[in-house]
């Protein structure tokens, strides 16, 4: 846009504070209703094309067996183009295998992170990518695309696979499931990670911002 970088100054949004690990005591009344099973691979967002739902359900398809057959939790509302995803779990012959839950609200996402075994978000394209930063808060470990904001959000605390690559997801579907020392330091760094962005931080730069633009215009 010939725009001096000078004249730039980024502010990341943040994540709010109810997603954090949590104790199985304190998950447990939203998992009891939900009637979720005991583990699971999450994908939160809405369902539509950018969301690489098709090449995820094919990858998933592909290792089922060699990850221990874990189910494949879909929360999201119905977004634009959604078809292909329904298509796509009828024909791989996922209709088992995977669940739809629609909108989750806010006051219960942080539950429904924690009890996953993993968090699969290959998105081929995010602005800033909320729900792997959410998962991450968690404790959760996370598998997302090498594309867009993703890398610069999640760091070197995730899996980063090809998005248009069904080889690439499933491999790191595998890895994201099988690899314990991976998944341990995953979990352990997540939180931390996570911790850089918070609504605070950003409103303190944008405060320090504006000062800044006061002095220079007095």
């Amino acid at each position: 846009m010939h725009v001096d970088p000078q004249r730039v100054t980024v502010v990341y949004p943040g994540v709010g504070p109810q997603f954090r690990p949590m104790e199985l005591t304190e998950s447990e009344p939203f998992w009891q209703t939900m009637k979720l099973p005991e583990r699971y691979l999450l994908f939160v967002s809405t369902i539509e094309p950018r969301k690489n739902l098709p090449r995820l359900l094919e990858a998933y398809a592909h290792v089922r067996q060699q990850i221990g057959n874990l189910p494949l939790v879909i929360a999201g509302r119905k977004g634009w183009m959604y078809d292909e995803f329904f298509q796509a779990v009828e024909q791989l012959g996922l209709t088992q295998h995977v669940r739809v839950l629609d909108y989750v609200h806010d006051k219960a996402l942080p539950s429904l992170y924690n009890r996953a075994w993993a968090f699969v978000y290959p998105s081929i394209y995010e602005g800033f990518g909320f729900p792997a930063l959410e998962a991450m808060a968690c404790g959760i470990p996370v598998l997302t695309a090498d594309n867009s904001s993703l890398p610069e959000v999640v760091g070197d605390l995730a899996v980063l696979v090809r998005a248009e690559d069904v080889s690439s997801i499933a491999a790191g579907l595998e890895r994201i499931v099988g690899d314990e020392a991976l998944r341990e330091r995953l979990r352990a760094g997540g939180p931390e990670r996570a911790h850089a962005f918070t609504w605070s931080h950003a409103a303190s730069q944008v405060l320090a911002l504006y000062r800044e633009l006061g002095r220079s215009a007095a």
